[in-house]
């Protein structure tokens, strides 16, 4: 027993290493399958966290039970830290990926290493072997494979999307861009992104008018207090805040979507021929 803690105390370096990689590994996964706009710090800092985390328990050897649970905080807070606040159903989804993605990468990595004969990489010792390393650079070019192929499976173009509202609809056809990755910084909820034009029959005058001076000379209806939100964006074109509605109910092709759309004074037609931006992992 000594001379196992001992000799995890002489490699803690390595196995630190060896954690945060897989870890940051994860997340970055993570990231993408659920679209998300990431920052490298928030992603090195929650990798940070968790592979203290891993040390610290391998130190320990806590119980099973015990571990399981601390393993579920951590992961929760690891998304917390890398992707930020979000509603309570976002979060458990994230976190349900991010465990996806680690066992997606440990498979891999027991992959890989079986095909050239057994190898243990549960002691110390041999996670010291420059072959980890190795090892981890192959999973980590397999997982950008799987993600991009992934990413590319069953992706439409364009959609269809009807907006319900004030008691009318209104159906448009959307571009389909993985690219957007906007969403409402509270909730977490994807943003669709409509022409102002398209939405003349579902808003009344006054709704029109406040977007139409995009929310600057004129007073906001008391129609949407409980219903406009602020979602900031970045482009080529600098940094901008986008007026945004929570709608009484959005279908994308139509399948009820958990979404809220943001409203840009453009001409119809605006967006390469379409008349909004629909998220693809909408579709």
């Amino acid at each position: 027993m000594a001379g196992d803690f001992t000799e995890v105390v002489l490699y803690a370096d390595v196995l630190f290493i060896i954690d945060f990689s897989m870890d940051f590994i994860s997340l970055y996964f993570t990231g993408k399958l659920n679209h998300i706009s990431m920052k490298t710090l928030r992603l090195c800092a929650a990798a940070l966290f968790s592979a203290s985390y891993s040390l610290i328990i391998t130190i320990l050897s806590l119980g099973s039970l015990a571990g399981l649970f601390l393993s579920v905080v951590c992961s929760l807070i690891m998304c917390l830290v890398a992707f930020g606040k979000a509603s309570k159903y976002v979060i458990i989804r994230r976190t349900v990926i991010l465990w996806a993605s680690g066992s997606l990468i440990g498979g891999i990595m027991t992959a890989v290493t079986s095909v050239g004969g057994a190898y243990n990489f549960n002691t110390s010792r041999n996670a010291a072997s420059p072959l980890i390393y190795a090892v981890l650079a192959v999973c980590v070019f397999i997982g950008f494979i799987m993600i991009h192929i992934i990413g590319r499976v069953s992706r439409k173009s364009c959609a269809d999307v009807t907006v319900k509202l004030n008691d009318c609809q209104v159906t448009f056809k959307a571009l389909a861009d993985s690219g957007n990755l906007l969403t409402d910084p509270f909730t977490g909820t994807p943003v669709i992104i409509v022409s102002l034009e398209i939405l003349k029959d579902v808003l009344d005058d006054e709704e029109y008018d406040f977007f139409n001076r995009a929310g600057g000379e004129t007073i906001m209806p008391s129609s949407l207090n409980k219903r406009l939100r602020l979602i900031p964006s970045k482009s080529i074109h600098g940094e901008r805040m986008l007026y945004a509605l929570r709608t009484d109910g959005i279908l994308v092709e139509n399948q009820k979507k958990n979404a809220v759309l943001a409203v840009e004074n453009v001409k119809s037609g605006e967006y390469g021929s379409f008349d909004g931006i629909v998220p693809s992992a909408l579709i």
